[in-house]
């Protein structure tokens, strides 16, 4: 193609990016920006101007991050940051098509972005990924999103079993395996040969008819990403620098932000539901705000959190004037059970025991309708009697007597603050409550045997650095635990007790757990949850260490 035909199909973007601006807000918003400003930046990359492919680059970048809120969200706003200011639109689960992730994730690793990386990264939308197109794009787009050695051999291997039946081979072929090989290369020459077949599958892959002409061939952006991920572990980049511009490469831009999702107005009934909505989305309470206005008979408070799960920055608005409530009765279950596993010293371990009985005061004493969300209702579903108010009644004077007793904790206690800990695990499908397992640094001497701690620490660090193996239980499954000191309790790893002691410390007290689905006496068993003296840390399978 000319320089005249670039010239003139940029024309015609830049024409269809203005009408988008003009428009009404709608929730393709975010797709149809990130999709303008992709091609933009590939036909200004062609064309040699620099200036406007980079400000099509940081806008492609923020454009992403906001179709990726969009898609995980069917209500609330999005606040995406423009040259011209902030544009305001509804989430409305509009989703965005593979090629397009793809190119989006290459240019939020142009960017450095790590806030979009996680939006495009977010579990949620990945289902979503695989079930609007092939399911690979679950494992291939957690390799791509958060490489490790697991997540990148996993997605290799979902490619080997399913890439060649689906409905474009040749996209699975030159797009997407070829960006795999790179990641996994160890070493410079490997990574030069894979970096090299990446740049020429892509250049194959638009040679087809249907695709020639197709702009987004002209800046090998998914490629682009992969090499400044590359450079950034260490590997010199010498390919192509005609179609792989040197500065992208080394990290020049930064991304424009932040994008900012508006969770929908709602009404509190009592203060404390605002932070226990945001912990319950996955915000951590440091970095939160709080303004609160009156006026004309109505109080209003906003509230904002940082780094929630595909959640860069987030707004709430608590109003008296909204309809309908910030939290259900089975959403204040579930962050109660949330709040009652949390670790921490003794004095912080009281704290959150204390807040989750209030929770569970609060559930107790809603009037009708109890339950008007989604997530609400799925919680009653799950498990109907934990919502009968003596049974909420009863668990909270539990909560508060365990709060007010002394710092030493029987294995019953242990196993009470466990159970809605694991119960809350089991239907969270975002993965926050899972992650509050992950083993701290200190946990490894405290629970393995002197001689294979460095190798227990390398293991789980690996393990925790990309998806577990956690299957969830059927809808309805209720929780068995079994708590005990490591010794001759032969329950808490069935058949392994040998191998274990050989690497486990003797004394400390460990969990094992499994799910039952109504009707069943067989479930998902788990094992290698440790209690490290004020929190729990999950180390699945440890005997496989005897291998090491």
């Amino acid at each position: 193609m000319s320089v005249a035909h670039w010239a003139e199909t940029l024309a015609f973007v830049d024409e269809r990016r203005q009408a988008v601006l003009d428009r009404d807000r709608t929730g393709r918003d975010g797709v149809d920006l990130l999709e303008i400003e992709l091609v933009r930046a590939c036909l200004t990359a062609a064309l040699g101007d620099r200036a406007r492919r980079d400000e099509a680059l940081t806008s492609a970048g923020a454009a992403a991050t906001a179709a990726a809120i969009g898609w995980v969200r069917d209500d609330g706003q999005i606040e995406l940051p423009a040259s011209g200011g902030a544009r305001l639109f509804p989430a409305r689960g509009v989703s965005i098509a593979p090629s397009t992730w793809l190119a989006a994730v290459g240019v939020c690793r142009l960017l450095r972005d790590e806030a979009g990386l996680a939006a495009l990264g977010h579990p949620p939308l990945l289902e979503l990924l695989g079930e609007t197109a092939d399911d690979f794009w679950v494992p291939v787009g957690r390799a791509l999103t958060t490489p490790t050695a697991e997540t990148i051999a996993t997605a290799r291997a979902a490619l080997a079993e399913h890439g060649g039946t689906v409905a474009e081979p040749e996209f699975v072929s030159l797009r997407v395996r070829p960006l795999l090989e790179v990641l996994r290369a160890g070493e410079q020459t490997a990574f030069d040969a894979a970096l090299a077949a990446a740049l020429r599958c892509h250049e194959e892959f638009y040679l087809y008819d249907e695709w020639e002409y197709d702009s987004l061939g002209l800046l090998p952006l998914p490629v682009l990403g992969i090499a400044a991920h590359g450079h950034d572990r260490g590997f010199h980049i010498g390919t192509g620098a005609d179609r792989m511009p040197p500065d992208l490469i080394r990290g020049g831009l930064r991304a424009l932000g932040p994008v900012r999702y508006h969770f929908p107005p709602a009404r509190l009934h009592r203060s404390e539901e605002a932070r226990w909505f945001l912990d319950l989305e996955g915000f951590p309470r440091e970095g939160r705000g709080e303004d609160r206005e009156e006026g004309a008979g109505d109080r209003t408070a906003t509230y904002t959190a940082r780094n929630g799960p595909g959640l860069p920055e987030a707004r709430m608005d608590v109003t008296d004037a909204a309809d309908g409530d910030l939290l259900d009765v089975g959403e204040l279950v579930l962050a109660a059970d949330l709040l009652a596993g949390r670790a921490g010293d003794d004095r912080q371990r009281r704290a959150w025991l204390t807040e989750a009985a209030d929770c569970l005061a609060a559930a107790r004493t809603r009037s009708e309708p109890r339950f008007v969300h989604e997530r609400g209702w799925a919680a009653y579903r799950a498990e109907p009697t934990r919502f009968d108010p003596e049974r909420l009644a009863a668990v909270e004077s539990a909560w508060r007597e365990m709060a007010d007793s002394a710092a030493d904790v029987s294995t019953t206690v242990l196993r009470l603050r466990l159970e809605p800990m694991l119960q809350a695990i089991a239907f969270d499908r975002t993965g926050v409550a899972l992650r509050e397992l992950r083993p701290r640094d200190d946990d490894y001497a405290k629970t393995f045997a002197a001689t294979v701690v460095d190798r227990a620490r390398k293991h789980y660090e690996e393990l925790w650095a990309g998806p577990l193996d956690f299957r969830h239980p059927e809808a309805g499954a209720h929780v068995e635990v079994h708590v005990a000191a490591l010794g001759d309790d032969h329950e808490l790893f069935p058949g392994r007790h040998g191998e274990v002691a050989a690497v486990l410390l003797p004394g400390r007290v460990w969990a094992s757990w499994r799910y039952v689905a109504p009707g069943r006496t067989a479930g998902l068993f788990y094992h290698g949850l440790a209690w490290c003296d004020d929190h729990w840390a999950w180390f699945p399978k440890p005997y496989r260490l005897l291998s090491g």
